[in-house]
């Protein structure tokens, strides 16, 4: 299960100080790479409340729950907006580990807005936002780090190399992949200095912000989530494109075909009661559950506290898999040399063969695959495990073979259901066929276009001197 935080109504609201002074002026560049996002929020209304879904990411300061503060002011900014918000982050990881538990977490969740911060290995942190912007067509914000106790010595602020380094560092990374950059030192800053205050006056230890370093963390994002009506930014129009029923292209017989370019399609329902035929679909000439990309795993349960450590970083596949429940039991446990033997049973495929920890695992059916480099077992943690223990993950489809659009509808929401997801970002053609000829409720087909075609990652090749 994936830990979601939840604000607390008596958390202490900021600003504490009888006369805070404003954060900063508006920056005219400020918000233009998140205008599809803002967009949406700004314009749904009363008669038609557009789906936005935002997903905040990262580790400990990512997981501090600054994003309820953020989530309650755009709720109240935009009321009329269907706003879904999670929290995904993991506390004490990386950016190493988390590259693999984003393909459970991240892509697959395919949000409208990634809010995202983590520490660790740079390169891995450009994987994950080439990922993102190859995989999905979530725009980005990129929030950079805030001033810790350490770096506050003898009344003098002072950056490590390392931190001078990404800080360089993550404004190239938004530059190539057109990210829209929240930069926290000089704000956080300039903000202690006009409160006398220290950065320990915003921690609850040397480096997690207390409430207040929460507040203003959330003010420092607020700032640049700003609709502007006559800013564009490149591409933004094409992350997702919606093509009209009768008029962009039209069903013939009982069939509608559509060539188009992306690695997602929606049907988008008209408004009123459903119902109508059934409708089977095609892609590239084949079923959707035919093709292995079409298919995700959840993030695996923990063995250990906090919970929403996984046991295992990353789940994949060999073969095509079936939606189905997944488990591993751990079968032996070796604490001298910190390896766990296990057996993978599926709740479709039954049992499916056993491993060890130490070597990577592909099952008889190849329809789970674990690398071992995955098993996030160390010393401490091995201590609590014992045979017999379970650690369980869902695969489930992000696709549809048969769509019945027979649902009592929604006549405010949009009406948004996933036929494909997970297609490599290209050129492909999509065929829906209506079972007795009939034409459905449909008033448009959206195909979601990722800026980054498909393609091996490979770095910037920028690294500290």
């Amino acid at each position: 299960m994936i830990s979601i935080p939840v604000c607390a109504e008596d958390e202490p609201a900021y600003p504490p100080l009888s006369a805070q002074p404003q954060i900063e002026t508006v920056h005219p560049e400020w918000g233009g790479r998140i205008q599809r996002t803002m967009r949406l929020l700004a314009t749904s209304t009363p008669d038609h409340r557009n789906k936005v879904r935002i997903l905040f990411y990262g580790q400990s300061t990512t997981g501090s729950r600054y994003s309820c503060l953020i989530e309650k002011w755009l709720r109240e900014q935009y009321p009329y907006a269907d706003l879904e918000v999670e929290n995904r982050a993991i506390g004490g990881y990386d950016a190493k580990l988390l590259c693999r538990t984003a393909e459970s977490d991240l892509y697959p969740y395919y949000p409208d807005l990634l809010v995202f911060g983590v520490c660790g290995d740079h390169h891995r942190y450009e994987e994950i936002i080439f990922n993102t912007r190859q995989r999905t067509s979530a725009e980005v914000m990129i929030v950079s780090f805030h001033w810790r106790a350490i770096e506050f010595q003898e009344g003098q602020y002072e950056l490590s190399k390392w931190e001078t380094f990404m800080d360089s560092f993550l404004g190239r990374l938004s530059e190539k992949y057109g990210c829209e950059l929240v930069s926290v030192h000089e704000p956080w800053r300039e903000y202690l200095m006009r409160n006398n205050l220290t950065p320990q006056d915003l921690l609850i230890d040397d480096v997690h912000p207390n409430p207040h370093g929460k507040w203003l963390f959330a003010e420092l994002c607020k700032r640049q989530m700003i609709y502007r009506p006559g800013m564009t930014a490149a591409g933004t129009d094409a992350l997702a494109k919606d093509y009209l029923i009768g008029i962009d292209v039209q069903w013939r017989n009982g069939k509608l075909e559509l060539e188009f370019e992306g690695n997602r399609v929606d049907w988008i329902s008209k408004a009123g009661p459903g119902g109508g035929a059934s409708v089977r679909v095609l892609v590239d000439g084949k079923r959707p559950g035919e093709l292995r990309d079409l298919f995700a795993f959840s993030r695996p349960t923990s063995l250990v506290n906090p919970s929403e450590w996984p046991a295992i970083g990353r789940i994949s596949a060999r073969n095509v898999p079936v939606e189905e429940e997944w488990r591993a039991e751990i079968t032996d446990v070796d604490q001298q040399n910190n390896v766990v033997k296990f057996r993978v049973i599926g709740s479709v495929t039954g049992e499916d063969g056993e491993g060890a920890s130490d070597t990577d695992f592909v099952s008889k059916s190849g329809r789970v695959v674990i690398e071992a480099f995955d098993w996030q077992i160390y010393p401490k943690r091995i201590k609590s495990y014992a045979s017999g223990m379970t650690i369980r993950w869902k695969c489930f489809p992000m696709h549809r073979n048969i769509f019945h659009p027979s649902i009592q509808l929604d006549d405010l929401r949009e009406n948004a259901t996933i036929l494909l997801q997970g297609l490599p970002n290209g050129k492909h053609r999509i065929e829906l066929v209506s079972d007795g000829g009939e034409t459905p409720p449909i008033s448009a087909i959206r195909v979601y276009r990722p800026p980054l075609p498909a393609g091996e990652f490979r770095t910037m090749g920028y690294d500290p001197d």
